[in-house]
């Protein structure tokens, strides 16, 4: 909802700068209160939930080349573990997730 706001006041050349900065410090606050007093079993599921980002996601957003390499010498892919080669600020490496 910030980022609507903010992009109205700009469609409208509206100043809401200091209100703004408020609510984000106010999303802050309440996002810390929150995970503070999450159960072990609701942090298990926060850090298991499918839309959370993945190695793939990580790689792709920090490579500026990525190959990914699949399978071993007997025709298999384990689809738990990413791995590949890419470039990391021009320097050739190799990434596993």
């Amino acid at each position: 909802r910030i980022n609507q706001i903010r992009e109205l006041a700009e469609e409208n050349n509206v100043d809401v700068s200091d209100q703004i900065r408020q609510l984000e410090m106010r999303a802050v606050q309440l996002r810390q209160e929150i995970f503070s007093s999450l159960s072990p079993m609701q942090r298990l599921q926060l850090a298991r939930h499918p839309r959370r980002p993945s190695t793939l996601d990580y790689i792709q957003a920090i490579s500026d080349e990525w190959i990914e390499l699949h399978g071993d010498r007997c025709g298999g892919d384990d689809p738990a573990i990413v791995g590949g080669v890419g470039r990391l600020g021009g320097r050739p490496v190799v990434m596993l997730g």
